[in-house]
């Protein structure tokens, strides 16, 4: 499981930056980065459960902690 939410907070991140860039210069926004500002802490939490086995259950709460708080988010309107 670690190594999966590594690769879904790198796809996160990937999809904040290509919202971002792919606009116009005018028309960016920094609220195309909110995939990525989900992304980078998720991704690091994979990374910090694959590197210490002691932390391993704290970190992959905390990245479903942050997930359900993006999908609670995404839901509101």
């Amino acid at each position: 499981m670690p190594a999966l939410t590594l690769i879904i907070g790198l796809v996160l991140m990937l999809l904040g930056a290509y919202g971002y860039f792919s606009a116009e210069a005018a028309d960016r926004s920094v609220t195309a980065l909110i995939p990525a500002f989900f992304g980078l802490p998720i991704a690091v939490l994979g990374v910090l459960a694959l590197a210490k086995d002691g932390l391993r259950k704290h970190a992959m709460h905390g990245a479903a902690a942050l997930a359900l708080l993006g999908l609670i988010g995404a839901g509101m309107q």
